[in-house]
């Protein structure tokens, strides 16, 4: 038998040994307990409710149907800083919105009326179930400036 044979047929004995291995270690060979890479990464990443307020806060990218807050809205000389925010939400799930400001106003969320007043010392906040379907926005009510826009869906 010539040298490369030999060769070839000890790697070809390790690898129907580990294959063997495998198949008869039950132990080692479920896999629906261990989590995928995917689950893994999930477990390290930052909370929702973090990645839903810096989202909203900085960009008007829309956060997952899951994603329920704090949202935070920042609005600077009278504008929403980095545009208007856009969320979405599924009916029936909690909405908080807190928005702060350097000038002194009303915030109104239409379609809920519901108003808090906001200054640069004190934040408004919005604490409600999300009942109501549709698309509302939230302004500033005095400047009539749309600050935001929640979406419930069903």
């Amino acid at each position: 038998m010539s040298r490369g044979s030999r060769v070839a047929l000890i790697v070809a004995a390790i690898v129907v040994a580990g294959v063997a291995f495998l198949l008869l270690n039950p132990g080692d060979n479920d896999t629906a307990e261990s989590p995928t890479q995917d689950e893994a990464t999930q477990t390290t990443q930052e909370p929702p409710a973090e990645t839903t307020e810096s989202t909203t806060t900085e960009t008007t990218e829309e956060p997952s149907a899951d994603d329920v807050g704090p949202v935070a809205i920042t609005v600077r000389n009278g504008e929403p800083v980095g545009g208007i925010a856009k969320f979405s939400i599924k009916r029936g799930r909690p909405v908080d919105i807190r928005v702060e400001s350097d000038v002194a106003e009303e915030v109104h969320l239409h379609g809920y009326d519901l108003t808090e007043d906001v200054s640069p010392d004190t934040p408004a906040r919005f604490r409600f179930p999300a009942e109501l379907e549709g698309i509302f926005e939230l302004e500033l009510e005095e400047s009539q400036v749309q600050i935001a826009t929640l979406e419930v869906r069903p």
